[in-house]
């Protein structure tokens, strides 16, 4: 039988403890000390307006207010809590290079926020990218491994060229729902003759399928746009407007409710407007909305193309949401009318001034 050596076991053993102790020491101080550094700004700031924040950041280095980003963001906090930050990056971001820019934001060890506030300060110059910053952010656009907050700004700094549109073209039918969105936006802004083509056929595959997504109302979106400036296309119009109703009644998608009857009201489209004002699948803290977006429709009801199931709509718009310049000239057809019995009555109260920001809209 071997003798085992005991007073080696207990060196042996000692020494692992003591290794054990140090990692775990190690580990604790760390945190504490990650910890300390997200308190100890918090601290700094709690007790100070935007404005002493913004003076104490301009006094940093451009380098310090990202490594702030990067600590606060470790702590859970999103964009919306980083405003001053985020102000100051903007302001200050020509201290730093282009390609410094686009390194710190291919940075994998750099939090998200860090690379969005980023992403957005440079947006928000002026003129094309760089066409190798350009290209390298394509690529960025391209992988999934990235971040789908990050690839969606980035997609709007995207120069406009037709190497943007290919790649989001293959995002719109082939990558996530919300990106794809973002994409179609994207592509509306700078090429609408293309979106619509795009429209088409996200729509014509819903058709096919009935499934609803963020896809569809991208198109959706789209062609509201297009049908607005192409108001003589009436046929496609009608078309549209079907599509939105079934959209509108048959909603499995929790936003395509909201997406049909905005889309409607954008027409500014009779048949549109007396769709929303008739229906009951309508709240009417909506058609409010609408009725104040569809003044002009309204009034061109009853000037220009009068009848009794016109004034009848009218009536309806003004009971909801009276608008003054409206009220005088309904009142006038109602008693020009041979019918001096409508199915509802006009409620006379205070009415409200034409919202401008829709006129010629």
């Amino acid at each position: 039988m071997n003798k085992i050596d005991t007073k080696k076991e207990h060196y042996t053993m000692n020494g692992r403890v003591l290794m054990v102790s140090v990692v775990l020491c190690l580990i604790i101080l760390t945190g504490f000390s990650s910890l300390n550094k997200i308190d100890s700004i918090k601290i700094n700031y709690a007790n100070s307006n935007q404005e002493k924040i913004l003076s104490d950041l301009s006094k940093k280095p451009l380098s310090k207010v990202f490594e702030e980003i990067n600590i606060i963001s470790g702590d859970g906090i999103n964009n919306s809590n980083l405003i001053a930050h985020a102000n100051t990056v903007s302001k200050r971001l020509n201290e730093i290079s282009d390609e410094e820019v686009v390194k710190n934001i291919k940075d994998e060890s750099n939090s998200n926020n860090l690379k969005i506030i980023l992403i957005q300060s440079l947006q928000n110059q002026s003129g094309n990218l760089d066409k190798n910053i350009d290209s390298e952010f394509l690529k960025m656009v391209k992988n999934k491994n990235i971040d789908k907050e990050v690839r969606e700004n980035l997609i709007w700094t995207l120069n406009n060229n037709s190497a943007t549109t290919s790649t989001l073209e293959d995002i719109v039918f082939n990558d996530d729902e919300k990106l794809a969105f973002q994409a179609m936006k994207k592509i509306r802004s700078y090429d609408s003759e293309k979106a619509i083509k795009i429209a088409d056929k996200i729509i014509a595959k819903y058709y096919s399928d009935k499934i609803q997504n963020e896809r569809v109302r991208s198109a959706v979106k789209a062609k509201v746009e297009f049908f607005r400036h192409n108001k003589s296309l009436t046929k496609e119009s009608d078309a549209f407007i079907s599509l939105c109703i079934e959209l509108l009644e048959n909603p499995s998608y929790e936003l395509m409710k909201d997406t049909a009857i905005f889309s409607l009201s954008e027409l500014q489209n009779e048949a549109a407007i007396s769709y929303i004002l008739s229906s009951n699948d309508v709240e009417d803290y909506l058609k409010v909305y609408c009725i104040d977006q569809n003044y002009t429709t309204l009034l061109s009801m009853i000037n220009n193309n009068l009848s009794d199931e016109n004034i009848e709509i009218v009536i309806k718009a003004m009971n909801i949401y009276p608008i003054t310049d409206l009220i005088t000239p309904l009142k006038k057809v109602m008693e020009q009318s041979p019918n001096k019995q409508f199915s509802t009555s006009l409620i006379e109260t205070e009415g409200n001034p034409v919202n401008k920001k829709w006129i010629n809209y």
